[in-house]
């Protein structure tokens, strides 16, 4: 997104001239069959492993043997950004080490920003309505399942702003996705004490009335 030549008359880039797109990797062509051999274990995401809200739950990663040892390409790094290929497209960052060295699979495209910086500001850039429903409208016209390919994510088109401004987005978007997943789980851990409790509270209530017979 550095080269001004990449941006269009309208302020566009295409995601392809300033990332490196790639889909994950065929688990069932190179799974270990079980017998005598090497195997090489890795952890695998699935489509379980990542809500609609686009957070991993690295609880529902799955173990994977593989007979020959994979390219490092397929693996999660910081700064990898993730797009579910079928509905609902959900888009994933990965900026925290104990998330990195999963296995992606074909489920997913692998994006991965030329310019280091700029991983943080395409990710908002694909989080955006626009993006999605770019998403969307391509998949529809596939003839079979409703899914997106590498080259109609290359495709897609996001504001070309410098690299400054990028820095000031992608910084303030990332803050406010961890507030909101801290939010999330503080939720669910009130939600989890609340059904605990008032089970316990049943359990009294219903005691007390037997008492009382």
């Amino acid at each position: 997104m550095t080269q001004k030549s990449s941006v269009d008359s309208s302020g566009q880039v295409k995601l392809g001239d300033v990332a490196e797109i790639r889909t994950g990797f065929m688990t069932t062509r190179n799974k270990s069959n079980g017998k005598d051999g090497k195997k090489f274990k890795y952890r695998l995401l699935n489509l379980k492993c990542i809500d609609n809200f686009g957070f991993i739950n690295t609880s529902m990663v799955e173990d994977f043997e593989s007979h020959e040892k994979l390219k490092s390409d397929f693996l999660t790094g910081v700064g990898d950004i993730l797009i579910r290929l079928s509905f609902p497209y959900t888009v994933v960052f990965i900026d925290k080490k104990e998330r990195c060295g999963l296995l992606v699979p074909s489920h997913f495209a692998i994006v991965r920003a030329k310019e280091p910086t700029s991983a943080k500001y395409i990710f908002w850039a694909l989080r955006r309505t626009k993006s999605r429903a770019a998403l969307m409208q391509k998949s529809a016209s596939t003839v079979a399942l409703p899914v997106v390919t590498k080259i109609q994510i290359e495709e897609v088109m996001i504001p070309g702003f410098s690299l400054e401004k990028q820095k000031i987005i992608g910084n303030l978007f990332i803050c406010g996705e961890r507030e909101f997943e801290l939010s999330m789980r503080l939720a669910n851990v009130k939600r989890s004490f609340y059904s605990a409790f008032l089970e316990q509270l049943n359990d009294k209530l219903n005691g007390e009335n037997d008492g009382n017979h």
